[in-house]
């Protein structure tokens, strides 16, 4: 018995040999096409994806949050500067390009006679890949990268994604989606623009709604519309599945109420967000937005000035770190304690706040560790901010802040985005030459294996004259 086990395994490891071997992704045939599908997408597609998806749900404990500013849409806050701690998004990134160089099948397959005249055939022929299922896994590759704050890169695989499957509408609309969190994050609001402009032009598909209500309020509260971003928040609400995630949103929620002036809807938002199921820290600081919900906005304006002014950045929960949420416009309030009552708590943290910005030494030039708001934003010289309510703390804040926003903007208006721009640009011209390569390669093999041919034909028909002879 333990004989005929053993013949078994044998006769099978002799049977599969042939079959990998003649499935490498240089043939373009029918069965090498079925194989590399299948391998894709479940001895690596699955395991990435699923990886993913954990480390999505994972950030929502982990990442630290200041829940006096704003939160952020994304649970991950990374700016182009900075990234993930090492290894969290990696290991879905190596897997999903050791799934795009091994089975991406580049070669063009036999071509069949009788379908010649087919129109469907021979636009299937012009394409590039020939793996049906390895655009999920290019998708998946740009998306681990805007999770690990390589946004540039991730810039490029969707750049890439886009050149292979020009006519894939839905596939290209997920990547342009992905594409202006992208820009969003870079603080490219131009582009993000355009791209926002390109996608409001087409009829997204029931399967992106929900992704599209999701970045285009990113977008909206990034670029400080925030009465226009609450029904696609409110939408993003209703069909967040990850139910941290759909409380966090609802507090951001609450936050922007709280900013526009409307306390009733913003404590309509802190009360839902209460429940057994929420983490108790959340609970916690639903229940002080709804005690002191009248002067919570001095907390929350005040509070990122401190962060900003000092370059907090593990508190900051802004999209780019050392800039001011855009999404926040310090505004003038009326003092909530009259000449001889009692101060309340959130006057208490106010003056709190100013002292710990008082005792940071204001007098150095912190023009250094503010950046403009947007790609837009610099444009101009100056920047025109509202004034900030300093009862307590020295009148002098506002001219300094403005003063060192606008030096701050002359210094980067020639930097950051010529750099991203040109690294960018380098990015597709190394992609540019590779492809030439491959297409030249090609073309030498291509003419090699024709003439090979016509030698053969050569000599087959010496041999019949010779015959005939």
């Amino acid at each position: 018995m333990k004989a005929y086990s053993k013949f078994k395994s044998i006769l099978f490891f002799i049977m599969m040999v042939p079959l990998a071997v003649g499935c490498s992704n240089k043939r373009n045939t029918s069965a090498t096409r079925a194989y590399h599908e299948l391998t894709t997408r479940y001895n690596i597609y699955h395991n990435a994806h699923k990886t993913y998806n954990q480390l999505l749900e994972d950030q929502l404990t982990t990442s630290s949050v200041n829940w006096f500013e704003p939160l952020s849409v994304h649970p991950n806050k990374l700016s182009a500067n900075t990234s993930t701690p090492p290894g969290l998004f990696d290991g879905v990134i190596e897997r999903t390009t050791k799934a795009i160089i091994e089975h991406s099948i580049t070669s063009k397959p036999q071509r069949d006679p009788s379908k010649a005249h087919s129109q469907e055939y021979r636009q299937w022929l012009r394409q590039e890949e020939f793996n049906p299922f390895i655009k999920n896994t290019w998708l998946l590759l740009g998306k681990a990268y805007v999770e690990n704050g390589d946004y540039n890169e991730a810039l490029s695989v969707f750049a890439e994604i886009q050149r292979i499957y020009p006519h894939d509408i839905i596939l290209i609309s997920a990547t342009q989606l992905y594409m202006l969190r992208s820009y969003v994050a870079l603080n490219k609001m131009y582009d993000a623009k355009n791209m926002v402009y390109i996608l409001q032009l087409r009829n997204l598909p029931p399967t992106l709604t929900h992704l599209y209500n999701q970045e285009y309020a990113n977008y909206l509260l990034q670029n400080n519309e925030l009465e226009e971003a609450i029904p696609y928040l409110l939408k993003t609400i209703n069909k967040e599945k990850i139910y941290l995630q759909k409380k966090r949103l609802q507090f951001l929620l609450g936050q922007i109420y709280l900013l526009l002036g409307d306390n009733q809807n913003a404590n309509n938002s802190f009360r839902k967000i209460k429940s057994l199921r929420t983490p108790p820290l959340l609970n916690d600081y639903a229940s002080i937005y709804l005690a002191n919900s009248d002067s919570m906005t001095q907390v929350i304006s005040l509070g990122i000035e401190l962060a900003n002014n000092n370059n907090i950045t593990e508190h900051s929960n802004s999209t780019n770190i050392h800039t001011v949420p855009s999404i926040v416009r310090v505004r003038t309030y009326e003092p909530q304690d009259k000449p001889g009552t009692n101060k309340s708590e959130t006057s208490i943290l106010l003056e709190m706040l100013m002292d710990r910005l008082k005792e940071e030494n204001l007098e150095t030039d912190i023009s250094k560790k503010i950046v403009p708001l947007s790609t837009e934003v610099t444009r101009s010289v100056s920047v025109e901010r509202e004034p900030i309510d300093t009862r307590t703390g020295p009148d002098e804040l506002r001219e300094r802040l403005e003063h060192n926003a606008a030096e701050a903007l002359k210094r980067s208006n020639a930097s950051s985005n010529i750099k991203n721009r040109q690294q960018l640009l380098k990015d597709r011209e190394k992609l540019r030459e590779a492809r030439l390569k491959e297409r030249d390669k090609e073309l030498k093999e291509r003419q090699r294996k024709r003439e090979d041919q016509l030698k053969q034909r050569e000599k087959e028909r010496q041999n019949r004259i010779r015959k005939q002879k």
